[in-house]
């Protein structure tokens, strides 16, 4: 159930993205979208925004709405965000990079379409450790900003960062499939 409603709200933010966007799209156009959730007890608020300071605010909101007003499950602050983008176009991108948090596939986690030299700039500088890439891909993890210092470099498949866990600063897409 959460899944179908994290999914309608993701295609719900599609319309408000592109209702919000002025001007002649060229192929390549994206938006960034953040989604953030909020689940007290057995109960689920998600709400999506061009910025994570207004999703986490929409979603405190939709919580107290179900929880009551003030209510100490409903802080913006703990509200679990992920990054996502949408593209506009004919060269919609199926496949990304995942980058998470926690080892073994969990905790917040932002998806990689493009070349990433500031981690910082997505609050996930030197936080990386566990990482899904698609068949096909090989990426390069550097432990400073900017492609530069030591790197690994790593195919497809998911697996957790070892031997360099949480140094992340910058990401390259070395190739794609």
């Amino acid at each position: 159930m959460k899944k179908i409603a994290l999914l309608l709200l993701l295609f719900s933010s599609l319309t408000v993205a592109k209702s919000n966007y002025h001007g002649k799209p060229s192929r390549n156009d994206s938006v960034v979208v953040h989604v953030c959730a909020l689940s007290p007890f057995s109960n689920f608020y998600a709400e999506a925004a061009m910025s994570e300071q207004t999703a986490r605010h929409k979603t405190s909101r939709r919580c107290e709405l179900g929880q009551g007003q003030g209510s100490i499950f409903c802080k913006a602050q703990d509200a679990k965000c992920s990054t996502s983008k949408l593209s506009f176009g004919d060269q919609y991108i199926e496949e990304s990079l995942i980058v998470y948090t926690k080892s073994w596939q969990k905790g917040d986690y932002i998806e990689v379409f493009d070349d990433i030299p500031y981690l910082s700039r997505h609050h996930f500088a030197d936080k990386i450790a566990s990482y899904t890439i698609p068949d096909g891909w090989m990426v390069r993890f550097y432990e400073g900003d900017n492609y530069t210092g030591k790197y690994h470099t790593e195919m497809g498949g998911s697996h957790n960062t070892l031997g360099y866990s949480q140094k992340t600063r910058s990401i390259k897409i070395i190739k794609r499939q």
